[in-house]
């Protein structure tokens, strides 16, 4: 293996792009055609899943990954959930490369952001008998999945007592 570092260990819980919160179970070379024997790769299962085994490269400089935040950072976000502004778009055109950096960005403030801007338009749409549009309802979904998915791993709460969590946990200014 030329010298490659690997960042992450055996039985770490990472996120990993937009596949959320996994296990990392393995850390070995791949046995598959035109793969190199050389190159290792992490292995991650999803959390949701538990099933499915993902492949990433130890040594790719691009690689999409980070570790898991603390019980203290989940704390912390909450908390200062009501102080995070939302995005400032303001050309439509740009909405959804905005919306995919706060996604690609792997940073949970970012995914606040987003989900603050989306629900203020779905409100503001909603007041003028409109639906939310379908981009904001996908990104938002996407925020959802990974902000909520990694608050519950942390935390060791059901997904779907996330939101409540939060709520119950916000301080308000």
């Amino acid at each position: 293996m030329k010298g490659c570092v690997k960042m992450f260990e055996v039985g770490e819980r990472v996120v990993y792009g937009h596949h959320g919160v996994c296990e990392i179970v393995k850390i070995d070379t791949l046995d598959m055609p035109n793969v190199p024997k050389d190159r290792q790769y992490y292995y991650l299962s999803p959390t949701t899943d538990g099933t499915s085994i993902m492949y990433a490269p130890v040594d790719n400089p691009k690689l999409s990954i980070r570790r898991v935040m603390t019980k203290d950072d989940v704390m912390s976000l909450i908390k200062a959930m009501p102080q995070i502004d939302m995005l400032n778009v303001t050309n439509d055109k740009q909405r959804e490369n905005e919306y995919k950096e706060c996604i690609r960005s792997l940073d949970g403030k970012e995914w606040v952001r987003l989900l603050k801007t989306v629900r203020e338009r779905g409100r503001g749409r909603m007041e003028k008998g409109k639906k939310m549009t379908a981009l904001d309802e996908r990104y938002m979904k996407m925020a959802e999945m990974q902000l909520y998915s990694e608050i519950s791993a942390v935390l060791e709460i059901p997904r779907n007592q996330v939101e409540n969590f939060i709520e119950e946990h916000m301080v308000v200014a």
